[in-house]
């Protein structure tokens, strides 16, 4: 489901028309002496947001970034707005804050002795920043807009306004420490990556005593956190959106015209460049966008990530690492568990996921084994509050040549936690093909670029997986318990899992949702990993197809 569907376009401009056939007062010519009482003049009657800008910071807004300040200083308990990428969000909440310290932050000064304040929350404290150094670079520009600043008073996470009003910023992190002021509004920037804890816990009771107003502001992020149930499930909310078609400010970096059903459309170079082909295709047929090379070529983005950032579609699936269609794939096997070796011919790859120590993390060990092309889970386990000499004992009594699995091709384990002790140890002791991986150094194998080896796990995983070659066992009345929910932990955090794109670049933030883990996940991908690197340690592996029986070959190559 798209931004719009199923709500109400908050159309703030048309408010502002009709309001304007009141006109404002013309704003006072500005001199040195009534500088700082011109705003406060501006603000008798209806503020219009951009003769505001044009006036105070000599800065025109588009018409997208006015009905983000319409929104932002509406009487509205709570707000959201959902926009695309790069289209002036950060000016529209320095205006905004502007505008409010000009109008109720007055009223409220003359009753009350906590002046009005307003708070910015963004995940990191320098995103917020963003926000006031925009407001601040813009006040410098003219006479008028310097003197609605304290300058000796403003610091880098505030802003004293000429009337005793302030606006602080925040991080929203979850270890941050933060003043405690009371707030008579809060802005969440980014507010889709805000969690629900810091939301509920500490945020929120800030603007507790005054019944504080709530604007929640970012791009479409479909995990089922606060931004997303606000914009879903609060009919009282008011909601503000615009598809990246209208946003004008994403014209500024160039675009190109082209002239469709009587209307001369003006498309953005910088989103032609980012558009996925197969958007482009959607955008062709319905006769948007001509069918020539200067249009037709691929984008730098996949296509989940667009639909999500510019499209703004809440896509069910992204924000999850698995679609349904993967999931569907993965828990397809037919082979049942295995509690041993069967024999020597085996190909057996183990992934070794060591708990961190961090809110009841668990070490998870998965057994993979290879079945012509395909990888199947053949068995696993977890150690829950294990010590590290007791871990390793296991480990050793699993993989020596008198344990279950005796001759596993390779094991790989995650440097952290107690791996890098423990791999070696276990090496070296058993005679064990043990390696350690670090999730955050860089993958060698991919040239060009710096990805890190989670990111390039996973999605190497589930590359394999949309290939159809990649299975969990199956579970039945026969299968033991221990197995049974060790399979049921890990369809659980498989499902459960998130992936979130950091910035601009190729690396991705996959983890799971603050209140599961992801252990037995990154165990496979550590198996799978492993069985990829089998043939560069060991030599290249033969197929041998032939001395499989037929129905698995038919079964696991559907």
């Amino acid at each position: 489901m798209d931004a719009g569907s199923g709500s109400i376009v908050v159309d703030l401009a048309r408010a502002f028309e009709s309001l304007g056939q009141t006109p404002p007062p013309e704003p006072p010519v500005a001199n040195i002496e009534h500088d700082v009482l011109a705003p406060s003049v501006v603000a008798q009657q209806f503020i219009d947001p951009q003769r505001f800008t044009q006036y105070y910071f000599n800065q025109l807004l588009c018409s997208n970034q006015i009905d983000i300040v319409g929104a932002l200083t509406s009487q509205a308990r709570t707000s959201i707005t959902v926009e695309p990428r790069q289209v002036g969000k950060t000016s529209s909440v320095a205006v905004a804050s502007a505008i409010n310290c000009e109008t109720e932050g007055v009223e409220w000064n003359k009753h009350n002795a906590e002046p009005y304040r307003i708070g910015i929350f963004a995940p990191k404290a320098s995103q917020a920043q963003l926000d006031t150094e925009r407001l601040k670079a813009w006040a410098r520009c003219t006479k008028q807009g310097r003197a609605l600043i304290n300058w000796e008073q403003t610091t880098t996470d505030r802003i004293v306004w000429h009337n005793g009003c302030e606006i602080r910023t925040y991080s929203a992190s979850e270890q941050a420490e933060n003043d405690g002021k009371t707030l008579n509004r809060i802005i969440l920037e980014e507010g889709q990556k805000i969690s629900d804890f810091v939301v509920s816990q500490a945020i929120l009771p800030m603007g507790g005593a005054t019944g504080a107003k709530i604007a929640k502001i970012g791009t479409v992020r479909p995990i089922r956190n606060h931004f997303f149930n606000t914009w879903h499930n609060d009919k009282k909310a008011m909601r503000t959106w615009h598809h990246w078609l209208i946003c004008d400010n994403l014209l500024r970096g160039g675009y190109k015209e082209f002239f469709s059903h009587g209307v001369n459309r003006k498309i953005s170079q910088y989103v032609l460049d980012m558009m996925p082909l197969a958007q482009k295709e959607t955008y062709v047929r319905a006769g948007i966008f001509p069918n020539t090379p200067d249009y037709y070529y691929p984008g730098e983005m996949e296509l989940n990530d667009f639909l999500t950032q510019y499209e703004l579609r809440w896509l069910e699936q992204f924000g999850l690492f698995l679609d349904s269609r993967e999931k569907a794939i993965l828990l397809s096997g037919n082979v049942p568990h295995q509690q041993k070796q069967m024999s020597m011919e085996e190909e057996l790859y183990v992934g070794i996921d060591f708990a961190t120590g961090v809110g009841a993390d668990e070490t998870a060990v998965a057994v993979w084994k290879r079945m012509g092309p395909i990888l199947v889970k053949a068995w696993g386990c977890t150690f829950p509050d294990m010590p590290s000499p007791d871990q390793k004992r296991e480990l050793i009594n699993l993989f020596s040549k008198r344990g279950p699995f005796h001759s596993v091709k390779l094991i790989l384990g995650d440097f952290g936690g107690n791996g890098a002790a423990i791999i070696p140890e276990i090496a070296a002791e058993a005679n064990l093909p043990a390696q350690t991986i670090n999730f955050g150094a860089s993958d060698k194998l991919i040239v060009g670029a710096s990805m890190n080896m989670k990111t390039s796990m996973f999605m190497d995983f589930k590359r394999q997986l949309q290939m159809g070659w990649l299975r969990y066992p199956t579970i039945s009345s026969l299968t033991p318990m221990e197995l049974t929910m060790d399979y049921q932990k890990g369809v659980r955090q498989w499902s459960a899992l998130e992936q979130e794109i950091i910035g601009v670049g190729i690396n991705r933030r996959i983890q799971a949702p603050e209140s599961d883990h992801d252990d037995v996940c990154c165990a496979d991908v550590l198996a799978v990993r492993a069985a990829k690197m089998g043939p560069s340690v060991f030599g290249q592996r033969r197929a041998n197809m032939g001395t499989m029986p037929y129905f698995i070959i038919r079964s696991q190559m559907r």
